[in-house]
């Protein structure tokens, strides 16, 4: 009898620790997050008429898997305009008053500011929540966290790059439901996210009146 009670109290903890698990655990609604699968999902925003020169394509050595994804900006419109090269992803749902978070890695040549936030995918083209970030040539974590005050079923993510004319390489975009969530990625030595309100982001005036 005794062996029997210690048996279904093991099978309790077992299901207890499974269930407490799977309630950490988030639905990663970006697509093609790692980009192991090339670019699909994503597209390259790039305002040519406007002077601005940029390619989108997929380099090796990403944070998770084999492959990331690398904005090229060769050419801007003169104007260091923030949404005129950029990598998005469109046809994402939001709904109001529920809190969303996007997290991604980045790292570029040199230190530079970079842009992240969701947006509208159509006319008047709002953005909710853009927070700008200094980004280095070492990879590391990114997130933005808002709730929203709109429903909308055509969203887009928005991570502009158009401040400079420079490699910027992007990986590992998680799109999810709540506050921030620090991973522990297998075989990766996390780096400690720069917090959005901390020193090292700013916004975009602040970076062009230095």
């Amino acid at each position: 009898m005794r062996a029997l009670v210690t048996m279904v109290t093991l099978l309790l903890l077992t299901l207890l620790l499974g269930l407490t698990a799977g309630a950490d655990e988030i639905e990663n609604l970006a697509r093609n997050p790692d980009f192991e699968d090339g670019i699909v999902e994503w597209v390259l925003e790039l305002h040519g008429d406007a002077g601005a020169v940029a390619e989108l394509k997929v380099d090796k050595d990403g944070v998770v898997g084999d492959k990331c994804a690398l904005v090229e900006t060769m050419k801007l419109d003169g104007s260091g305009t923030w949404w005129h090269t950029g990598l998005n992803q469109n046809g994402h749902i939001v709904e109001a008053g529920v809190t969303y978070t996007l997290a991604f890695w980045a790292k570029s040549e040199v230190k530079r500011p970079i842009c992240a936030c969701m947006g509208e995918n159509h006319d008047p083209w709002g953005n909710w929540n853009m927070q700008t970030f200094f980004i280095t040539p070492e990879w590391q974590e990114y997130w933005v966290t808002w709730t929203s005050l709109v429903t909308d079923k055509n969203a887009r993510i928005r991570i502009p790059t158009g401040q400079f004319k420079d490699e910027v390489w992007v990986d590992h975009v998680r799109l999810y439901e709540g506050t921030y969530k620090e991973e522990d990625l297998e075989g990766i030595t996390m780096k400690r996210p720069v917090e959005p309100s901390g020193k090292l982001a700013t916004t975009w005036a602040e970076v062009k009146a230095d």
